[in-house]
């Protein structure tokens, strides 16, 4: 399996977007809500042994999009049991946005 892993720097630290590879152009659509995995999303290419954990520890946002990639930030621990009442689900397809993050890697 393949992520898509972007690092938007802020000046208060960066906005990190990873999504399942396959889901990369993906126009995702419920109702009134349609959500785009455009060029925001496009980012460098990881395999799960590939990751630097280290990336995220700049975050202070974290954009997960697909269930390999939600699955995989929970084995690291960086999206825990209690964000996941946060996941919502486009076209079947989890999402989550997590803030202050850094309060989750220290």
């Amino acid at each position: 399996m393949k992520f898509l892993v972007n690092i938007h720097k802020t000046g208060v630290g960066d906005v990190i977007t990873i999504c399942d590879h396959e889901l990369y152009g993906s126009i995702l659509k419920d109702g009134e809500i349609m959500f785009e995995i455009n060029e925001f999303y496009n980012g460098k290419e990881y395999t799960k042994e590939e990751l630097p954990i280290t990336i995220f520890k700049s975050a202070v946002c974290i954009h997960v999009i697909g269930e390999e990639s939600l699955k995989l930030l929970r084995d690291l621990g960086i999206v825990q049991e209690k964000d996941m009442k946060f996941v919502r689900y486009v076209q079947g397809v989890p999402i989550l946005i997590l803030f202050n993050v850094q309060k989750i890697l220290y």
